[in-house]
């Protein structure tokens, strides 16, 4: 079966390091590329990051098996279908892909035609796809360009779902969308070159900043205020106490070596020093990402309790039957919590991409988190947790 060519997989990878290495695009093992021949379709693996892809984190399918899945009737039951389908996707890539899982949003990759895909999850854009106003707006701003899909389960359900509505794009437009939006998930965009997928990103962003107002102390996209951070000793100083506190709490919890990250940027400092905004603002998930790093909800502590934090791990632990992942301290920031060091430092951002999608649908209806049985279904998925195995593995 031929292969992508040397040169179109040398530009994925490069498109793939453009988008991958800029948190304001992708956080963590979020997004996925590909890139397309007549027969085949090179797609990152699962559990690669994107700023840091090479060839090993490829993997190459052959587009006739991938076809055979949109046609295939899988089981009723939700867990029994993701492995069929996760079974006949294997199956799909050619020989010598090892163990390599493709992305498990392939198929959506497959249905459009264009040579180059690249999916990410930038703050700005889940602006609208987590707003309540998203989908109006976004057919304001892009008109008959935009493909916009409502939220549906992640995996073979997602596929299926985008095959469907990208059929039906074709009847009525005559032409393949370039452009699609996720409902509580991200941006598509496709195209045949570096260039064209760089231009039409450019002009999403461009676009939703003329709708959106950007406010001061925040960027189109997610603004770290790190540097201000170490260049306040009183800031340093809370912090480094608060991460011996927070180190503490979960170690009496029976996390024996918390890896904690800490991060804060200037539209969490706008919330000030009221817990309430923020418990608000962070009530559930907007994304999966947001679920599987920073889980359904964080402690959110207060700077005069700090002697309560023990005792508000282990009451959370008894609410959700797991440790949390976030820790927020109002005023301060975020710390990520976790055995790994890439998953602590992925919550913490994560947290804070929340906050800034919260702040930026208010200008599109208002904020809409994922429904109740999509976080139900993304929590006992198999799926998400081989992915985020696979990003605690890569920091070892």
């Amino acid at each position: 079966m031929p292969q992508v060519d040397k040169t179109d997989r040398n530009t994925l990878i490069e498109l793939s390091h453009a988008y991958g290495r800029d948190p304001r695009w992708v956080i963590a093992g979020g997004g996925n590329t590909s890139c397309k021949s007549d027969s085949t379709l090179t797609i990152k693996a699962s559990g690669a990051s994107l700023g840091t892809i090479g060839e090993s984190g490829l993997v190459d399918l052959n587009r006739d098996r991938l076809q055979l899945l949109f046609e295939k009737a899988y089981a009723d039951d939700e867990a029994q279908r993701e492995r069929e389908a996760l079974e006949d996707l294997m199956n799909a890539r050619a020989d010598g892909q090892g163990d390599r899982r493709p992305s498990v949003e392939t198929l959506m990759h497959e249905v459009l035609p264009r040579k180059f895909v690249v999916h990410t999850h930038p703050t700005l854009v889940n602006g609208l796809t987590c707003a309540a106003d998203g989908e109006r707006v976004a057919r304001e701003l892009f008109g008959d360009d935009v493909l916009w899909v409502p939220v549906v389960k992640p995996g073979y359900i997602l596929g299926i779902e985008i095959h469907n509505r990208v059929m039906e794009f074709r009847s009525k437009q005559e032409k393949a969308p370039w452009l699609i939006m996720l409902a509580n998930h991200g941006l598509v965009v496709a195209g045949d070159s570096a260039e064209e997928i760089h231009e039409r990103q450019k002009a999403v962003i461009e676009a939703i900043t003329s709708r959106i107002p950007v406010e001061v102390g925040t960027s189109p996209l997610r603004d770290t205020t790190a540097d201000l951070v170490v260049q306040n000793s009183s800031q340093a100083r809370r912090i480094a106490d608060w991460t011996t506190v927070v180190q503490r709490a979960l170690q009496s919890s029976d996390l024996k070596n918390p890896v904690i990250a800490f991060d804060t940027d200037a539209n969490f400092l706008q919330y000030g020093d009221s817990s309430d905004p923020l418990a608000e603002a962070l009530r559930l998930p907007f994304t999966p990402d947001h679920l599987v790093y920073a889980l359904r909800t964080p402690i959110i502590a207060r700077q005069t309790a700090s002697d309560h934090l023990p005792t508000m791990v282990k009451r959370f632990r008894s609410d959700y039957g797991r440790l949390p992942r976030v820790v927020i301290v109002p005023g301060l920031g975020a710390f990520g919590v976790s055995a790994s060091e890439a998953v602590s430092k992925a919550a913490a951002a994560l947290a804070l991409d929340a906050l800034l999608i919260h702040r930026y649908a208010q200008s599109a209806g208002g904020p809409v988190f994922m429904p109740d049985e999509q976080i139900r279904f993304i929590e006992g998925w198999e799926v998400e947790r081989f992915r985020l195995k696979a990003s605690e593995e890569a920091t070892k």
